[in-house]
């Protein structure tokens, strides 16, 4: 037990000490673009060295770090699934602490911002069933600059997840499409630059590792992600209406896939259109155009492309998502309606177009009580069909399929 934990606090040090590492790293290359001395000095007129203030006044405009956080837990899960011999059976009935978030933000002088998240939680795939602390984001931010645009340097959200996570509402039920799907994931290190573009829309790019936040680099290839969001409708009083584009452009380095011979492209393009009206209702479409991957690093989740054929080859995937949050407060003025959200979604993947039978899908639906600003219940089922399934295709080979999967839950999500 005493190796056990030793072993986690090395680890949770070593990814602090990365993070803040970068993070200082990346201040003398933002520094250029401050354009202001954080530190109280000015430049003489006659010598071009720092001469110290001695009375440096106070900077109205900075603030006090701020400390948040989020947790999900997981009241009550039964699972119901299939066995290979189409047998349902109740798998799993357990309760949880799912994630555990710890935000710091720092405003540390006008156009500056600090912001570390550590995230706790089982988080490894398929889950070591212990509690694990790591940084999920640490970067720092310079905003005000041309364009109104903002600099962003350490280990920052990437443009597509959190951004889709945060229209949802509902991120204690799991995570979003293309995340769980295998293809995006919410933070990774490198540099990032976004901006406004005032009631028309927003814009955000990265230029990142392309391991994600869960690995260090593993190549010399960094990864290019990108957004735009725009509203067309805002001039003429329609806001809540938006179209999204989105990408991922990078490439697998040599000996990270199976064999040398084999094809490097790591491609992700995204289309969505949606209405939102906050806190009233959402309704959204997200079609992933194409998914590039080598089959073999994509086989551990989709085991249909352990397939013989895809040696070697790329497998492009292609699904889309369609979801919506509805307050019922819309249907009237009871108050014990304005709390209420019905949320639903319907996922479908093919993780490689050039196969027949292997995609899945999946229905969510579910009940939100928002019981105050800091506690928010959903009770949901979630269904998962796989089209080359045990039982229903009469499949007996576990490499390249799997039985459908059925669960309830009860979470919350406490904000703090």
């Amino acid at each position: 037990m005493k190796a056990l934990l030793a072993n986690q606090e090395s680890r949770v040090k070593f990814s602090l000490a990365r993070a803040l590492v970068t993070t200082l790293a990346a201040t003398v290359t933002v520094g250029w673009c401050v354009g202001v001395n954080a530190q109280g000095m000015k430049m003489s007129s006659d010598s071009p060295q720092p001469v110290a203030n001695p009375t440096p006044a106070a900077n109205p405009v900075a603030e006090a770090p701020k400390i948040s956080g989020k947790a999900f837990i997981r009241h009550y899960t039964r699972t119901l699934d299939e066995d290979k011999a189409g047998t349902r059976a109740a798998v799993n009935n357990e309760s949880a602490l799912d994630r555990v978030y710890l935000v710091f933000d720092w405003k540390p002088w006008a156009n500056g911002k600090v912001k570390a998240v550590l995230e706790g939680g089982d988080l490894r795939d398929p889950g070591g069933k212990y509690f694990d602390v790591a940084t999920k984001a640490f970067f720092l931010e310079v905003g005000n600059l041309p364009l109104g645009a903002s600099l962003q340097v350490g280990q920052l959200d990437l443009p597509w997840v959190g951004y889709v996570d945060g229209m949802w509402g509902y991120r204690v039920q799991g995570t979003n499409f293309v995340d769980r799907s295998g293809y995006m994931t919410s933070t990774d290190i490198g540099l990032g630059l976004k901006g406004s573009l005032a009631e028309l829309g927003e814009w955000q790019f990265n230029l990142v590792n392309g391991e994600g936040w869960k690995a260090p680099e593993a190549g010399f290839h960094k990864d290019f992600h990108g957004r735009l969001t725009l509203r067309p409708l805002a001039p003429m009083g329609m806001k809540e209406f938006f179209v999204s584009g989105a990408g991922a452009l990078g490439t697998y380095d040599p000996g990270v896939v199976s064999t040398p011979s084999a094809q490097f492209d790591k491609n992700r393009y995204i289309a969505q259109v949606g209405y939102h009206s906050k806190g009233n209702l959402l309704v959204a479409f997200d079609y992933l155009l194409s998914a590039s991957d080598p089959a073999s690093k994509m086989a551990g989740k989709y085991p249909s492309l352990n397939d013989a054929s895809l040696k070697d080859k790329l497998a492009n995937g292609s699904g889309f998502s369609a979801y919506t949050v509805l307050n019922l407060g819309l249907f009237g003025t009871l108050e014990a309606l304005k709390p209420l959200d019905l949320i639903g979604r319907y996922d479908s993947i093919d993780p490689d177009t050039s196969l027949a039978n292997n995609g899945m899908n999946r229905l969510i639906a579910g009940l939100g009580i928002n019981w105050n600003k800091w506690v928010t219940t959903l009770l949901a089922y979630e269904a998962v069909n796989y089209e080359l399934e045990f039982a229903a295709k009469g499949n007996t080979d576990p490499a390249k399929g799997k039985p459908a999967e059925q669960k309830v839950m009860l979470t919350s999500e406490v904000r703090y």
